[in-house]
């Protein structure tokens, strides 16, 4: 089984080292290719076995595909970072009830609309009509 070393450090299989960016031909019921120490380096990426090296058909595509389409580097715009709406501004919500629906995800007026009466209802322990009180008060701030 060809066994390939990703790294810039030789990598030691049992009795095989394979150098750095090579290849190495090791039998496939080798086992210290099964022990914990090869597998950790295969999972981290050092190793890659079984290796099957790429055909020649494989590279001309790869490089027509390259000359083919030429890639333009856009500006990625950068996000505005986000800002929770301080829900202690809703009727019936202190900062208990707030960090009780910081945690439960609803973060935003629109999240607490989207949630329901019956939601919230269950999840503050709060009778339905103050739940669709705090709903209401949400609606008028979105």
């Amino acid at each position: 089984m060809l066994v390939k070393n990703n790294s810039d450090k030789p990598a030691k299989v049992g009795r095989y080292s394979v150098p750095p960016g090579r290849t190495c031909d090791v039998p496939g019921e080798y086992p210290a290719l099964w022990q914990p120490r090869a597998q950790g380096l295969r999972s981290s990426g050092v190793l890659t076995f079984p290796y099957y090296p790429p055909t020649e058909d494989a590279v001309e595509e790869a490089a027509k595909s390259e000359e083919a389409a030429p890639i333009a580097e856009e500006p990625i715009p950068e996000a505005e970072p986000f800002v929770p709406d301080d829900l202690t501004q809703l009727v019936h919500i202190g900062r208990g009830r707030a960090r009780t629906m910081d945690a439960a995800g609803l973060m935003t007026y629109a999240d607490v609309v989207d949630a329901g009466a019956e939601k919230l209802d269950s999840m503050l322990a709060i009778d339905r009509d103050t739940a669709e009180e705090v709903v209401e008060d949400a609606k008028s701030r979105t």
